[in-house]
């Protein structure tokens, strides 16, 4: 038996399959690892998401964003742009509801004990160890596998509930009660981004960053290895690439001791 990962597939059918065949995966014994992203940038998105269900148990595949896009488009929470059209085959599929049922009943993160090994998406947080990112997976799964489980969020935290009613009310617009209700009515008819799930590990994300915050020694290490961990997300990396994929412009080579001048005058 075998166990392969293997990263985006964004819907490139035919050189998946060409993959599988040179690895000569055989679904009765192998184990496929998909990272996320089955769909969207590639042709056959339909194709490769009816392939990867019929795999059964033998496939494992993680959430990624392109495929909680399609969720959200599934859902009516997002209108469709023409970068995302790729995904209308699916959408206006005879066995759409059943492909989107099995893709919103996927994991975000798996773990495998005997290979000790992490499959997530796009990374995890520095902090976290492996019970806290299955933890923390695991809450956003539960609301992708319910229906109106943030108004039964916002129900169950009292706190959460208040500062939902102070908002309503007006108490931070001037006693302007209209002022914010697009914003409430998205929040509990919505919840795109499921800030409502977020708001108590938000609050203890700040209470911790308090009391690291009054010890020195502590906040200086945390400032330290949080600049050196940036890596590919640093904002040098991404005018760079901006720079050369989008923008296409060069860089300007500038001598020491130049000087820079103005063209106000």
């Amino acid at each position: 038996m075998a166990v392969y990962a293997i990263g985006d597939i964004q819907g490139c059918y035919d050189p998946f399959r060409h993959l599988l065949d040179e690895l000569a995966f055989d679904p009765a014994k192998d184990t496929l690892w998909l990272a996320g992203d089955l769909v969207n940038r590639g042709p056959k998105s339909l194709k490769t998401l009816r392939f990867v269900k019929s795999l059964g148990s033998s496939v494992i595949t993680v959430l990624g964003n392109h495929d909680l896009h399609l969720l959200a488009l599934a859902a009516g929470q997002v209108r469709g742009k023409q970068r995302f059209e790729s995904l209308s085959k699916i959408l206006s599929a005879p066995d759409r509801d059943e492909l989107i049922d099995w893709l919103r009943h996927q994991p975000l993160a798996h773990y495998d004990e005997a290979l000790d090994t992490l499959l997530v998406h796009a990374g995890t947080h520095q902090d976290w160890d492996v019970k806290q990112t299955l933890e923390r997976a695991a809450e956003v799964e539960a609301c992708l596998q319910s229906i109106s489980l943030h108004l039964a969020q916002c129900q169950h935290d009292a706190e959460l509930h208040q500062v939902i009613d102070m908002v309503r009310s007006g108490v931070f617009s001037n006693g302007d009660s209209e002022l914010f209700r697009p914003l409430i009515d998205s929040l509990l008819r919505r919840d795109d981004y499921m800030l409502l799930h977020d708001y108590r590990s938000y609050i203890e994300c700040q209470e911790e960053v308090g009391r690291r915050y009054r010890d020195r020694d502590a906040w200086v290490r945390s400032s330290i290895l949080n600049t050196a961990r940036i890596g590919k997300f640093s904002s040098d990396r991404a005018i760079r690439q901006y720079c050369e994929e989008v923008w296409k412009v060069k860089p300007v080579q500038v001598t020491a001791g130049t000087r820079a001048t103005s063209c106000g005058g």
